[in-house]
């Protein structure tokens, strides 16, 4: 999601082109919500299933109905960046609810939870400050759509590298059991 939240001007030029002026910008929302949401509620989807209690989430989205849909309502006819910055806002309102829900549910302390996606959290920081800087600093956007391709290519290629280059170096356990993983499928 950061990834894309960084990288949305490259694929507005490359993908859209100048008809979508803008259109970025509603890229990198997307991509925010939808990974803070998959976060928040991906795993806990799951996780409530394990247990054999599936009925929690879909109730809880019921119950954020109630909050959503007055927001949207109110906030979508006072144009598209008012109602982005409304739509991320409610993700974030909503995350202490998802993990009070999970750690109650699943009676496990939020501690937990940070200490199983730490170093996640780090490598996701350490790869935002690589492609904020190689997006404002050195790569430039270029309306040609072969340059604007390799430029886009770089910066995905360098977003990987820095984010599975921390999680190496702070999870080599981690790598250890992936690298396993791939042996044996092979």
């Amino acid at each position: 999601a950061m990834g894309i939240f960084f990288l949305s001007e490259y694929i507005e030029v490359l993908i859209f082109g100048s008809k979508w002026a803008g259109v970025g910008r509603v890229i990198a929302f997307i991509a925010i919500v939808q990974g803070w949401s998959w976060f928040a509620t991906g795993i806990n989807y799951e996780a409530y299933r394990a247990i054999g209690r599936p009925d929690i989430f879909p109730k809880l989205m019921i119950f954020s109905l109630l909050y959503y849909l007055p927001v949207y309502f109110y906030f979508a006819p006072k144009g598209l960046d008012v109602f982005l910055w409304a739509r991320l806002f409610l993700v974030f309102m909503s995350f202490p609810l998802h993990i009070w829900i999970l750690c109650r549910f699943l009676q496990v302390s939020p501690f937990l939870l940070w200490q199983q996606s730490k170093v996640s959290w780090m490598a996701t920081f350490v790869m935002a400050i690589v492609l904020f800087t190689a997006t404002q600093y050195i790569v430039p956007l270029h309306e040609n759509w072969i340059k604007q391709s390799a430029s886009l290519g770089f910066l995905i290629l360098l977003g990987g590298f820095t984010y599975v280059a921390v999680v190496a170096i702070l999870d080599r356990e981690f790598i250890c059991e992936i690298k396993e993983m791939v042996l044996k499928m092979i």
